[in-house]
């Protein structure tokens, strides 16, 4: 991230600094580093910017007969942070290596889910609702022809290169007639459940809390409309 130049810069002498924690990734197991800014997030004014509402897009996005899928890349990393709070981002490696400050916004910040869907609502605020839906960092383009969703596709890449925002190369389908969007697959009949998120729901451990309850909860009521009663 230091040799990129754009992602994070040294730091002395700052009053905001976070450790360095190791997390386990859920499906893979793969060990994924992550600074814990749980003291910055607790000073930090929860954002009430409303987020779009799921079920809202996936309604407005299902029924379409040429769909394309693209994920974000990096995606918070994307926006820069304001110079006046670069300092607040501080993290501290271990060992010698010292202590270093994000320039753009990183993983693990309170508001950074609402961050970033509010750039992406200013960014696409004309196509939203008629030729793509977007929800953080997934984005479904969609048309009823061909022809169509071929022009669709040139003016998103086109506003996309303006904003410089950049795409998963390895998250992408094109022209497609179905695919999967926020957990669910889509295609011209309507919705289905994508299996391997109902899979993960009934594979899920008891719940040993309350946070693991709520956890669950929240997994369930996703799928709400697919469940009887």
């Amino acid at each position: 991230m230091l040799k990129a130049g754009f992602i994070i810069r040294p730091a002395q002498y700052e009053e905001w600094l976070a450790n360095i924690v190791l997390v386990l990734k859920k499906i893979t197991k793969a060990v994924r580093v992550c600074v814990d800014y749980r003291n910055l997030n607790i000073a930090t004014p929860k954002d009430e910017y409303q987020m779009s509402m799921a079920d809202m897009l996936i309604d407005d996005a299902a029924h379409n007969k040429i769909l394309s899928f693209m994920d974000g890349n990096a995606r918070y990393n994307q926006i820069m942070i304001a110079e006046a709070d670069v300092h607040k981002t501080v993290f501290r490696c271990p060992g010698a290596k010292g202590s270093f400050k994000y320039i753009v916004m990183p993983f693990g910040l309170k508001n950074a889910g609402t961050t970033y869907q509010r750039a992406m609502n200013a960014i696409f605020h004309d196509m939203i609702e008629h030729t793509l839906e977007v929800y953080i960092d997934d984005m479904v383009i969609k048309s009823q022809e061909q022809e169509v969703h071929i022009e669709d596709l040139r003016k998103d890449f086109i506003r996309m290169r303006q904003h410089e925002l950049k795409m998963n190369p390895k998250k992408r389908a094109f022209s497609v007639q179905a695919g999967n969007f926020l957990g669910f697959l889509f295609h011209q009949r309507g919705i289905e459940v994508d299996k391997n998120k109902a899979k993960a729901i009934i594979n899920a451990p008891v719940p040993r809390n309350k946070k693991e309850l709520q956890s669950l909860l929240e997994n369930i009521n996703f799928l709400r409309r697919f469940i009887a009663n």
